[in-house]
């Protein structure tokens, strides 16, 4: 599961949007290749990621440092049990997971934007916070 928990509009002209993924089986969910090349993110999963903007025929990616590197993080990131690579995200048993990803500014003018998560059926219209 899902869980939008935020989307709001930054003093640095951007877009925070968080989210939670939750985890209600009694098992720990793994969702591999997530991380790509850098430990301490997500970026596999960050790339599967998007605001897209209906009514104005938009869409719009995580933006990135000058790394290539997707600006947002993983609040608690857990090593999959016995792995030594980390290339897999592990979502404990009744636990959840908290993401954070930076977007590019939007028109002020639009005040709410779907968000597509790939494996998840989009979420439409989420409000866009001052």
């Amino acid at each position: 599961q899902v869980a939008i928990t935020s989307l709001k509009r930054t003093p640095e002209n951007t877009l925070t949007l968080r989210w939670d993924m939750i985890n209600p089986t009694d098992q720990p969910i793994v969702m591999e290749d997530m991380r790509d090349n850098y430990a301490d993110m997500p970026d596999n999963l960050y790339k599967r990621i998007s605001l897209l903007d209906l009514t104005n025929r938009k869409k719009y990616s995580a933006l990135s440092d000058s790394y290539g590197r997707h600006v947002g993080r993983a609040v608690k990131l857990l090593p999959e049990p016995g792995s030594s690579t980390g290339e897999n995200l592990v979502i404990p048993a009744k636990g959840r997971m908290s993401f954070w990803l930076k977007f590019p500014a939007l028109p002020k003018d639009v005040q709410s934007i779907s968000v597509e998560v790939n494996g998840v059926e989009p979420f439409s219209q989420v409000p866009i916070t001052d």
